[in-house]
């Protein structure tokens, strides 16, 4: 990658990330797009309820409802092992995102996704740069703005 070209496409990148910062800071929190996003958000919120020490998920109706026969989610999402309930979403992504809502609050719950997204438009650079041999800093415009990565990108998979 040459100089000039490297300026472009990190200048399109920059504007990207201000781009997403914006979107994000006018997004409503605490509103999902759909029930299997908002129990990723109850996982992460389960896992810092519980110090980080536990995966499984906090009811607070457990003493009433033992059975969680009136949990609000579908339970084709939920695991039962131990008299404990689980998501069968991967830990790994619970971990790192209450990471950053402990440390960034809801804007941290962006990070991940805003990271991923920017990082898959630099490779699709990359690789377009590679096979075509041409320079197509639009290329990372095309995929963010024409493709559902944005949106993907300003979601903790549901914010």
């Amino acid at each position: 990658m040459k100089r000039n070209n490297s300026l472009k496409v990190f200048m399109v990148i920059l504007i990207l990330i201000l781009l997403y910062s914006f979107v994000i800071k006018i997004t409503p929190t605490g509103t999902t797009y759909g029930v299997d996003n908002g129990l990723k958000f109850i996982q992460t919120l389960s896992f810092i309820e519980k110090n980080f020490s536990d995966f499984s998920l906090f009811y607070p109706c457990y003493d009433i409802d033992k059975d969680y026969k009136y949990y609000p989610v579908k339970k084709d999402f939920l695991l039962k092992r131990g008299g404990k309930l689980y998501a069968v979403y991967p830990p790994f992504w619970i971990f790192i995102s209450a990471l950053f809502f402990k440390v960034f609050s809801y804007f941290g719950l962006y990070l991940v996704p805003l990271i991923s997204s920017i990082l898959t438009s630099f490779l699709l650079y990359l690789i377009f740069e590679i096979i075509t041999e041409r320079k197509g800093v639009g290329i990372v415009l095309l995929s963010e703005l024409c493709t559902p990565l944005f949106f993907y990108g300003v979601c903790f998979w549901f914010l």
